[in-house]
């Protein structure tokens, strides 16, 4: 959360990036039931009396029909909820009153769980559900059309982040000076939003602010795929594509053919494809995150892991950046309709993934952390410094590829299940748990503050559970008030 007041500070950026909720439910409950229809082109030319059984290959055999993935759902809501207490403590390592209390105590406690958890969940729940966002916006744009899936977008993604930025601040900021304020003095909230909506836009605020910068990126990364898809099946890309083909030696004629039956998808991915595949997924982003934490360090002076605010519209983590890229980009060609990734997937993965995953981040993430720390703060440029981020970046990404594997064959395999009535509430109130969670938060911090603790790794536990429980009432309130459906 940031602001001139509220701009994330070096201890809290680490664990900036906050997950969300933001595909569209209606969009999900229809992609998520995709059926296989038998292909009618080879009928059809029949009927006109063209030699089918020269031009058109037989249709495919109309695959089973696939019900609802509920595990989607419940995936999405439980890693909303570890956003909840992922954010339960970054608040300690913020510039808020509690966390500069933190600061100003000796507390490896935190500082080691800072190192494990929030560092650890920063390598891949973000990325989860970029890729998760993109595996059905192909359907979704297929269904509405450009126009109404830019509208339908821009309204649940650039509202939510708009109202957050302009009126969540001020309310921050308000009672951080409340909790700071000498015996006898109140700070005044109108003040407060005078303040933060005075004169001089776009240079007093940032926009987007706080949590919903990824709401933002993702708008973003929605309203490229409408640029580039349109302009892709457009006349001119068509003629395009027909050229590179009769480039590429195909035939530029292809488009004017009737298309054979799509295959049937194929099955679950085998030890040498998941593997194989796993391991070039793995360079890419590892290569992608490095390149760009150097280029930071070495030529613009930013640490690595820093979150970057300048004025309107730029608020982001450039190297996770380019990995958000990719596992968005992923996602579009990996739903049912192209690769069928999370169906291919193969069962009784999940647990030699979480396993590997939970070492391999405890042994070569965690501890290196604690060792390399020194060297990772050196002066950028220093062999060690370059050595201990490339160690760093690699265990990184490779442990996102594997846990990631690993949560969603678990939710797959374990938790494809109808929500109930209570499931329901919880499933569709999770994005607008991500959005007030952090108001929530700081009510309970400010709270515990005349409370001592031995460590404020305490105090993020304590007050977690509530967090999380308080958040999900307030968030299914405003779910269910007449017409919020369509944004929340």
């Amino acid at each position: 959360m940031s602001s001139p007041t509220h701009r994330p500070q070096p201890g809290a950026q680490q664990g900036a990036p906050d997950c969300t909720i933001v595909l569209d439910s209606s969009d999900s409950a229809k992609s998520l039931a995709t059926l296989a229809a038998p292909d009618a082109a080879a009928a059809a030319a029949k009927a006109r009396g063209l030699p089918a059984a020269a031009d058109v290959a037989p249709p495919a055999p109309a695959a089973a029909p696939r019900g609802r993935a509920y595990y989607v759902d419940w995936l999405r809501a439980a890693l909303t909820a570890l956003v909840v207490v992922h954010h339960c403590v970054c608040t300690y390592l913020s510039s808020s009153p509690w966390g500069q209390a933190a600061k100003k105590k000796d507390d490896p406690a935190l500082w080691l769980l800072t190192q494990l958890f929030v560092n650890g969940n920063q390598a891949y729940f973000m990325t989860i559900f970029m890729f998760v966002s993109g595996l059905y916006t192909p359907g979704s744009y297929t269904r509405k059309g450009p126009g109404k899936f830019l509208a339908d977008r821009s309204l649940r993604l650039l509202l939510p982040c708009l109202c957050y930025s302009l009126l969540a601040p001020p309310l921050i900021n308000w009672w951080n000076d409340l909790a700071k304020a000498a015996p006898g003095v109140t700070p005044s909230l109108g003040a407060a939003f005078a303040n933060w909506l005075k004169p001089g836009w776009p240079t007093t605020y940032v926009l987007p602010t706080g949590p919903p910068w990824f709401i933002w990126m993702l708008w973003c990364f929605d309203a490229v795929y409408v640029v580039t898809r349109a302009a892709r099946e457009s006349s001119l890309g068509r003629a395009i594509s027909r050229r590179a083909r009769a480039l590429a030696g195909g035939d530029p004629a292809a488009s004017a053919l009737p298309r054979r039956a799509a295959p049937p998808t194929g099955g679950q991915y085998t030890t040498r494809e998941m593997l194989s595949c796993g391991a070039a997924l793995t360079a890419v982003m590892f290569v992608l995150c490095y390149t760009v934490r150097m280029v930071d360090a070495l030529i613009f002076g930013l640490r690595p892991m820093t979150f970057v605010s300048r004025g309107p519209f730029v608020s982001f983590m450039p190297d996770y950046f380019v990995v958000y890229i990719v596992a968005f980009a992923l996602g579009t060609h990996s739903g049912p309709g192209r690769w069928d990734v999370l169906n291919r997937l193969p069962s009784g993965w999940a647990g030699w993934c979480l396993a590997a995953g939970g070492v391999w981040w405890t042994l070569l993430g965690w501890v290196p952390n604690i060792v390399l720390h020194p060297a990772m703060a050196m002066q950028r440029g220093d062999g060690a410094f370059l050595l201990s981020w490339f160690l760093r970046t690699f265990v990184e990404q490779s442990f996102c590829v594997v846990w990631s594997i690993g949560l969603i064959v678990l939710f797959r395999d374990a938790f494809n299940a109808r929500p109930g009535k209570w499931g329901s509430q919880i499933i569709g109130a999770a994005y607008a748990v991500y959005i007030v969670h952090p108001l929530i938060i700081m009510l309970y911090a400010r709270a515990l503050m005349p409370i001592t603790f031995t460590s404020f790794v305490i105090n993020a536990a304590a007050i977690s559970a509530p967090v999380t429980i308080t958040s999900w009432l307030v968030g299914a309130g405003l779910k269910n008030i007449p017409g919020a459906h369509r944004v929340l």
